[in-house]
């Protein structure tokens, strides 16, 4: 699920930015991790790279349900872009 406050054109400005994402996965304990990373958008998708024994990609494969934020602070204001969704 995405948000749809920006058209898809400032949504792809935006997110071509150099930003931080935050990646919240379930860990093991049933608490959320917070993780954060840098990625690419691109067709619609947020696309991240991290290592096949990490802490994220153990909590993905026990449990895909995931929820990424982008978010700056700008003279106008918080501005951010959620999704959830399954990785």
């Amino acid at each position: 699920m995405m948000d749809d406050s920006m058209s898809k054109e400032e949504l792809g400005q935006y997110l071509s930015q150099p930003i931080i994402a935050r990646l919240a996965t379930i860990g093991k304990d049933g608490y959320p991790n917070v993780h954060p990373l840098w990625f690419l958008y691109q067709n619609e998708e947020i696309i991240i790279s991290t290592g096949k024994d990490t802490t994220k990609t153990k909590n993905i494969k026990a449990n895909p349900n995931v929820g990424i934020i982008i978010d700056t602070v700008e003279e106008t204001g918080l501005k951010a872009v959620i999704f959830r969704g399954k990785a």
